[in-house]
């Protein structure tokens, strides 16, 4: 059985936010990252994705760590209990901010599809289609000869990008810059770049990416993510295409001569040539020459592969919840053992036998029988 609760949303976002700091840690060091292997890399970036997009608690599997007394009755009395009134209807803190939460979500979404509405107009209006012009395609069909796939590309020219990129989730598009000036070397290694992008439904993966963003708009770390996907997904098309020595030296030759005529830019959900910054495009030709000197160092592939499957499995089966009586122990509230104390920031505290139990905003019907002292002189003056 599932729950969703401000305490799952809580795990979810701590054990992904903690995974996407080592990963960003591991990525600005490229010998630890051939150390670490890409495929790994790829695996335990795709769990940070599951995490995060999975924010609920396994009732079967879950056990709750309760949080000190003093922040459970911060959490209870800030966050659970019900004290914004609009109207006849009360709301806490955590329900107000769902309604934040989910209406930013909708509005990033909204955003999201109208970039991708918008490329798409931009490229049909004034956009030139150049698929059936030579050399692009007898490229593009030796490529797809080559991949044993048809070609099912259109290849347009568009004024308003300076790099190659792709476009679209089932028609795609090879967008190339106006005037962009190739010899039939670097024009195929750039088509072959793109066409990989769409033969490893990379767009989907990057529309995944794009729509956790939105919907963890919020969460700063979220753009970490983005980014760190960007770089893997690169990294995995330049591992599959550089196949020799050859093909490796001309094509870092391509994507430096690229790197060169590139300006960051974000058009929807597309994946562009040269989709990192410069520093992380030193990144990718080096992983790309060295790949092939080392798989992996079975230690370090060990002790990574122990850490984040134990950050995983922690992040499931336990829940940070605030303490609270246990189920068996119920008691009754009644007049002769329960009274209230006016709180000086509002509300009214409760006390039973004694002993506080819980800040209420508004007394309830209920409990409408009880004392109400406006400080503790009275009852000690009683």
């Amino acid at each position: 059985m599932l729950n969703f609760s401000m305490s799952s949303v809580l795990m979810s976002v701590l054990f992904s936010n903690l995974l996407l700091m080592i990963m960003y840690l591991i990525f600005r060091n490229t010998e630890l990252m051939l150390k670490i292997g890409y495929r790994l890399l790829v695996v335990f970036l795709a769990i940070t994705l599951l995490r995060l997009a999975f924010p609920f608690e396994l009732l079967f599997l879950s056990t709750n760590i309760y949080w000190p007394e003093a922040v459970s009755y911060w959490i209870s009395t800030v966050f659970l209990v019900p004290h914004i009134t609009v109207g006849n209807f009360r709301f806490s803190l955590w329900q107000v901010l769902l309604v934040v939460w989910v209406t930013g979500a909708v509005i990033q979404g909204c955003r999201l599809i109208r970039s991708y509405r918008l490329l798409r107009r931009k490229i049909l209006v004034f956009g030139t289609d150049i698929s059936a012009k030579e050399p692009y395609l007898s490229l593009l069909e030796e490529i797809c000869r080559e991949r044993g796939r048809k070609n099912r590309f259109h290849i347009f020219t568009l004024p308003e990008i300076t790099t190659p990129m792709i476009y679209g989730l089932q028609s795609s598009y090879i967008l190339l810059p106006e005037e962009l000036f190739l010899n039939e070397k670097e024009l195929y290694y750039i088509l072959c770049h793109e066409a990989s992008h769409f033969f490893q439904h990379d767009l989907w993966l990057k529309l995944f990416s794009q729509i956790l963003q939105a919907v963890f708009w919020w969460n700063p770390f979220s753009f970490l993510l983005k980014r760190q996907i960007s770089l893997m997904l690169e990294m995995r098309t330049d591992r599959f295409i550089s196949t020799d020595s050859l093909h490796k030296e001309e094509y870092a030759q391509t994507l430096l001569h690229m790197a060169k005529l590139q300006i960051h830019q974000t058009l929807g959900p597309t994946i562009s040539f040269c989709d990192v910054s410069g520093s992380a495009l030193s990144q990718r030709i080096l992983m790309m020459i060295r790949s092939s000197d080392k798989v992996g160092h079975r230690p370090v592939q060990l002790l990574f592969s122990s850490l984040i499957v134990g950050l995983y499995a922690f992040s499931l089966f336990f829940i940070f919840e605030p303490s609270s009586p246990p189920r068996d122990n119920t008691f009754e509230i009644t007049y002769e053992n329960g009274y209230f104390v006016e709180n000086p920031n509002g509300g009214y505290d409760l006390y039973v036998n004694g002993n506080y139990l819980a800040t209420l905003s508004q007394i309830d019907d209920s409990l409408t029988d009880l004392k109400i002292y406006k400080n503790e002189e009275e009852i000690n003056y009683e």
